[in-house]
């Protein structure tokens, strides 16, 4: 799945942040959450106009990094 999202990475157009998306739930599900949120942080450069990835970031700063001053500011 990590393969086929870097290489989705090089395929995005218009700057859409699905890929980006795609390697956070990855980071998450495999117990990364420092390195999941840096990646929705990517997929809100990409794209600030799209909800999906500030509500993922203040779940992972929350949930899995227990920090709610963070969380609380996405």
């Amino acid at each position: 799945a990590r393969a086929s999202a870097q290489a989705a990475l090089g395929l995005e157009q218009d700057g859409a942040p699905d890929a980006h998306m795609l390697i956070a739930a990855i980071e998450v599900a495999e117990g990364r959450p420092s390195e999941a949120a840096a990646a929705y942080q990517r997929a809100i450069a990409v794209d600030p106009e799209y909800p999906e990835p500030y509500l993922a970031l203040a779940q992972v700063q929350l949930l899995d990094l227990g920090d709610f001053d963070r969380a609380a500011e996405t």
